[in-house]
């Protein structure tokens, strides 16, 4: 990009002024409470985080782990860190804390993303991009909550937009830092450590072939990443051979109880293509994934993207047939590299958490399939009506009809994106209550039976113990955990017997209405505190 190209005239600041302010607001806006509760894994992420930031283990006494064991098929390291930090630096522990570390890096992406379509398609598709990512519902909803596998989207999308500028810069520190931040994206999520290196690997040869980049430079931009990743290699070596967990220094290398990595699969694959395909165009069965009606990216961004996607790939080929290079061609390298992943996803399949390190490349599709609709139409306006001898008035109603039709549908997305921010911040909370695999912590419930019950024998629990401990705030050495999931931590016990005794005291999810009634034919006192009944 040329220096006068960098220049942003004053109307388009003012453009990107406001959907930053837009984006920035779809972040945080009733963050702690939208989606309402805490995922199970947020909570075992966020109970790890409050022990590092404590007591430098995670719940299993694990000394600075490379990689969380959460509930015995392990987590991503990175969230839990980054969360540990802003509980060090601010001294709290609530959803808020949990979920910034989420939104901070989605908005890391928003504004690379909108550099790297700026570089790669110009200032027009810019502009529209920071308006997309503003505005799509996967871009908001994996923002704001805490699964590791969310940050790798955010992270990915800097780490492209580092390369490119190595790329274009043709610097070796350049090179090095796209390396480490391409190191720190291997934190994020296991299933990266496949997609990212298809990716990087078929990228940096496929620069090498076009001569892009020299082999100094490249290998400038691996030996930061071999460098940062070996223990997470070190890792996939222990849990694969069955081996003893492995210190080094202060860091701990575990070994993993529930290890999955057998869960890449070459069975079926034709049928996981396609359920990688409804999944990221539509959604697939996870609330908090994406929603009916609205689908990852709304549904009028279907045929742009399908579009988007087979001509970018026909394009590419026929590139590479006449030996020629575009800025655009490393997002099929990218689309593609988890597009293959995703079709060898086993255990429960691809879904959109899984898949979401493809979705920028997707959103580039939906670009690309925008532009070359626009300029099909103009191509078949133009020829249909000089081919009547109007050329004048062709050139006219080239111009009127282009914009008015690039007005409508602006117009259709932001109506899309009016009633879905309505539905999101107002009416689904309560229309997925009580969300799937969610849960709320009970301090305040937790506070009165130990002020008000004292000399209660057993409590009972309607939650898992990890929300327990996470209220509590527990020591993880008194506790003192093993690499299962216990049902009982002192005088709680983490589930609801069928007998009921009469002495003990319940914490019951309100919409657990059959116990609840139960309770309350038997005469209990009842204190209420956010999603759960305290039967006393």
């Amino acid at each position: 990009m040329r220096k006068s190209e960098r220049k942003w005239p004053v109307s388009n600041r003012v453009i990107y002024f406001f959907m930053g302010l837009l984006a920035v607001f779809m972040h945080f806006y009733k963050l702690d409470c939208v989606p309402y509760g805490l995922h199970i894994d947020e909570a075992g992420m966020a109970y790890d985080a409050f022990c590092l930031a404590n007591y430098s283990v995670d719940r299993y006494l694990n000394h600075l782990p490379v990689y969380l064991t959460n509930f015995g098929g392990g987590q991503s390291a990175l969230y839990g860190y980054l969360t540990a930090g802003l509980i060090k630096l601010t001294g709290m522990l609530n959803p808020w804390i949990i979920r910034l570390p989420g939104a901070l890096i989605g908005m890391l992406g928003y504004f690379s993303g909108i550099g790297i379509v700026r570089k790669c398609l110009g200032e027009k598709w810019g502009l529209l991009t920071s308006f997309f990512m503003a505005i799509f519902p996967y871009f908001i909803m994996q923002s704001r909550f805490g699964l590791d596998c969310n940050l790798l989207l955010g992270i990915s999308i800097f780490g492209v937009w580092m390369l490119l500028r190595a790329e274009e810069k043709k610097k070796t520190c350049y090179f090095i830092l796209a390396g480490i931040v391409w190191g720190i994206c291997y934190y994020t999520y296991a299933l990266g450590y496949i997609g990212s290196t298809l990716f990087l690997g078929s990228l940096l040869v496929y620069w090498l072939y076009h001569k892009k980049i020299t082999w100094k430079q490249a290998f400038c931009f691996g030996i930061p990443i071999l460098l940062m990743v070996w223990p997470l290699g070190l890792m996939l070596i222990i849990n694969s051979l069955g081996m003893e967990k492995v210190v080094i220094g202060p860091f701990t290398i575990p070994r993993l109880p529930d290890y999955r990595g057998g869960e890449l699969t070459l069975d079926d694959v034709w049928g996981r293509f396609r359920t990688v395909w409804k999944s990221i165009l539509t959604r697939d069965n996870l609330s908090y994934n994406a929603l009916d009606h609205f689908y990852t990216m709304y549904v009028i961004s279907i045929p742009f993207a399908v579009i988007g996607a087979i001509k970018m790939i026909v394009d590419m080929i026929k590139d590479i047939i006449r030996h020629h290079y575009s800025a655009w061609h490393p997002f099929v390298l990218w689309f593609c590299s988890w597009l293959l992943v995703g079709s060898i996803t086993g255990g429960t399949g691809p879904n959109i958490n899984r898949l979401n390190g493809m979705f920028f490349a997707l959103l580039f599709c939906v670009l690309y399939g925008m532009r070359c609709t626009l300029e099909a139409f103009r191509n078949w306006l133009y020829n249909d009506v000089i081919k009547k001898g109007r050329i004048k008035k062709a050139l006219l109603s080239i111009k009127y009809l282009d914009k008015k039709i690039q007005g409508i549908v602006l117009l259709a997305y932001f109506f899309c994106f009016f009633f879905f921010a309505g539905y999101y911040f107002i009416r689904y909370p309560q229309d997925i209550y009580p969300q799937t695999l969610f849960a709320d912590t009970c301090e305040d419930i937790i506070e009165f039976i130990e002020r008000e019950r004292e000399e209660t024998t057993a409590v009972y629990m309607d939650a898992s113990h990890i929300y327990y401990l996470l209220s509590i705030k527990a020591d993880p050495y008194e506790v003192n955990l093993t690499e299962t999931r216990p049902e009982t931590y002192g005088k709680y016990n983490f589930y609801l017997p069928d007998e009921i005794d009469e002495n003990a005291v319940y914490i019951v999810r309100e919409t657990n209405t059959e116990y609840c009634d139960r309770l309350q034919e038997m005469s209990f006192d009842v204190y209420h505190s956010g999603m759960y009944n305290c039967y006393y």
